[in-house]
């Protein structure tokens, strides 16, 4: 399910990325009115928009089977945290901007929820639980399987 919503949200945002491209190509000079730091912010938030829209992109082209229990809620939060964040890029390339502040909440805010789901995928994945041992500890079970299998043959040399 969210495998899906994710690869939607991220098709979405390369083309609201794309049109903002051209809403910028079409409205500047006018649009920041010769204030460099407003440029500058058009330009950073656009950017933002695609960072949200590829990351969308790639979590719903590499999103495995959700663990269990704690592991699965945990995925599944950054899931929805990392979706909501190219809608949030996309409301501050359009409001953050013409107030040309430093004080970037909005932006700030989809940085930081895109930051804390991928984190929250990253343990979500990463955490061995009792059917998934430490990979490690899985080479090293491996390697004794493949040892055990050569104990009885000899080589014919």
């Amino acid at each position: 399910m969210f495998s899906h919503l994710h690869r939607v949200l991220g098709a979405l945002g390369v083309a609201v990325f794309l049109g903002t491209g051209v809403y910028m190509l079409s409205n500047f000079p006018q649009l920041y009115q010769g204030n460099e730091a407003i440029r500058y912010q058009f330009r950073a938030n656009h950017a933002y928009i695609l960072l949200g829209s590829l990351a969308n992109l790639l979590v719903g082209l590499h999103l495995g089977p959700s663990p269990r229990h704690w592991r699965g809620r945990l995925q599944a939060l950054g899931s929805l945290l990392i979706a909501l964040a190219p809608p949030v890029f996309i409301a501050a390339f359009f409001i953050e901007p013409p107030r040309a502040s430093p004080e970037r909440l909005i932006t700030t805010g989809g940085m930081a929820l895109l930051l804390t789901g991928a984190s929250l995928h990253a343990m979500a994945r990463l955490t061995p639980g009792p059917n998934r041992p430490r990979r490690e500890h899985r080479l090293l079970q491996e390697g004794s399987a493949v040892d055990q299998e050569n104990v009885g043959r000899r080589n014919p040399s």
